[in-house]
């Protein structure tokens, strides 16, 4: 049976809509101009890019059907996959009315999508480097002066009574550090609501007790209000298994913060496959911060020029960046706020070939926590 699925929603949930009949699978049209020169036979062709184009189905109506509910259903813009391409969708806007007097009158109609040249896996999953070696397992903390939530994407929110002495709390964790290296504990708090600030809460990710020699970093290390703080570690000839993430609250202090803490080893680059058969243009997720040059290349030892990447983000924030609409964004409150300031240099630098590229980055004084990588796959 043909189905539509729109912005995720199938066809065959809207009452008494059918599907009749679906677009063929075709390629788009390249765009081209055309200059003739005085004396040269022939001229010059110049690619301008892919065209959009429409697809066309034909729907019709039986049974209970709701009429409006059914215009609903394709008065709208996003995504669209047609049941003879199931593993594809294609990004589309409705810009030409139904023949609703035709539609009521012999229960068939058209309906004509305007889509985008490109199209994309509908299967694949968004492709993750998480760059933190550090497991902190969702759960509650301490006791009821000093309390820590751990949140499934690894926030911790700390609540902390006035009291006349230190407070400690103990969260388990799982941190292991295979091959050695030098490895980096960073922390970042924000959101303070109550109390004197995080200045005041220290941390440790270590081996059984805080006082352990085998402290990553060596030391106890105080956070700061919404500026990264960091301890480094050689992990070379060290045992590189650590059970705790050790918090310790100087005394007379009310808080109320949310922060993350993640162990970072120093890679600088991971591996994406591009199915298509033509170049994509992703859309890519970054939390992290600092100052970097971002770059994708068949080799992640390339030095083409880059797209700089001014990451002065906390690290609970993200910095997306849409490739093909040449846009870099963060959602603050649940509103689309533009960075595209952040981004220094050529989109275009971003665009990842057809088979096996990397994304790799490279600065002085950076930290990558995570990259994700959405519509790495695009096919004409």
């Amino acid at each position: 049976m043909n189905y539509i699925v729109i912005n995720d929603k199938k066809s065959t949930e809207i009452s008494g809509l059918l599907i009749s009949s679906l677009p063929p699978i075709t390629k788009p049209k390249m765009r081209t101009s055309s200059e003739e020169i005085d004396g040269r036979d022939g001229d010059f062709i110049t690619k301008l890019g892919y065209s959009a184009y429409d697809k066309e189905i034909e729907i019709g109506l039986h049974g209970d059907y709701d009429v409006d509910e059914v215009l609903r259903y394709f008065d709208s813009e996003g995504t669209i996959i047609f049941s003879n391409e199931p593993d594809k969708y294609y990004k589309f806007t409705q810009t030409d009315s139904i023949d609703l007097e035709r539609l009521l009158r012999f229960r068939k109609a058209k309906v004509k999508f305007h889509v985008q040249p490109f199209k994309y896996s509908s299967v694949d999953d968004a492709q993750v480097f998480n760059n933190s070696v550090l497991e902190i397992p969702k759960g509650t903390y301490g006791d009821r002066y000093a309390t820590a939530k751990v949140s499934e994407d690894g926030t911790i929110n700390l609540e902390v009574r006035k009291v006349n002495r230190t407070l400690e709390v103990y969260i388990p964790v799982k941190c292991h550090c295979a091959g050695g290296g030098i490895f980096t504990v960073v922390a970042s708090a924000k959101n303070n609501r109550t109390g004197d600030g995080s200045e005041y809460v220290g941390i440790r990710v270590c081996k059984d007790a805080p006082n352990n020699p085998q402290t990553i970093g060596g030391s106890i290390m105080y956070m700061s209000d919404s500026v990264d703080v960091n301890q480094w570690q050689n992990f070379n000839g060290i045992d590189r298994d650590f059970n705790y993430l050790y918090l310790y609250i100087q005394p007379q202090h009310k808080l109320d913060i949310d922060f993350r803490v993640i162990v970072v080893p120093t890679t600088d680059y991971f591996e994406v496959f591009n199915k298509g058969n033509i170049y994509a243009k992703p859309i890519l997720k970054i939390r992290g911060s600092g100052l970097l040059d971002l770059y994708c290349g068949i080799g992640h030892y390339q030095t083409s020029a880059s797209t700089r990447v001014r990451m002065n983000v906390r690290l609970i924030d993200e910095l997306i960046i849409d490739v093909n609409e040449m846009n870099a964004y963060m959602i603050e409150n649940d509103k689309v706020v533009y960075k595209n300031r952040l981004v220094l240099g050529d989109y275009n630098n971003l665009t990842i070939q057809s088979g096996h590229s990397y994304i790799y980055w490279r600065g002085t004084d950076e930290f990558v926590g995570q990259i994700t990588a959405e519509e790495y796959s695009r096919w004409i």
